[in-house]
């Protein structure tokens, strides 16, 4: 069965401002973007990693989320969040991209497989798609993802890597 990913706002930035945007695209067999989040990406403005990224490529999936399921409303997340956590309901099999904390809890309450910038890096190196996860994770570190150091450490061998003396 072919993966579906549904991203959220905060991937698409973080991995574009290290630029990895394109991990999103590689990795599963589609990439589907919400209006919502197109629009929360592009409040950032035409000089943003995450806005030049999406508006540099075709190779996802642009959608209208014509409104919000009535389980996902009662969470009182942000419109990306709330966007992709509609359609992924709508379309089950499909995996939200969500690095939001309140977001991934509302999707393990409504029964929505997730992955986040870290799994995505991960993912991308069992695939050899990057050289070091622990590089690219250090990076995202720098650019504003928040991990723990043990999250980041168990990510790096799950990667198939050693973790790095800090």
């Amino acid at each position: 069965m072919p993966e579906l990913w549904v991203t959220s706002a905060s991937p698409v930035i973080l991995l574009s401002k290290v630029e990895a945007f394109r991990l999103l695209v590689q990795i599963p067999d589609r990439l589907v973007v919400s209006r919502g989040v197109l629009s929360e990406v592009a409040s950032a403005g035409p000089g943003d990693p995450g806005t030049k990224a999406l508006m540099e490529t075709s190779a996802y999936q642009l959608v209208d989320v014509q409104a919000v399921h009535p389980n996902v409303a009662g969470w009182d997340l942000g419109r990306g969040e709330s966007e992709v956590l509609s359609w992924t309901m709508a379309h089950r099999g499909a995996v939200a991209v969500l690095d939001d904390r309140q977001a991934r809890a509302a999707a393990r309450n409504l029964g929505v497989r997730t992955i986040g910038a870290l799994g995505v890096v991960v993912r991308a190196k069992r695939a050899g798609r990057v050289a070091s996860a622990a590089v690219l994770l250090e990076r995202l570190l720098g650019a504003g993802l928040w991990l723990s150091a043990a999250l980041v450490e168990e990510a790096v061998r799950l990667a198939g890597e050693e973790p790095r003396v800090q």
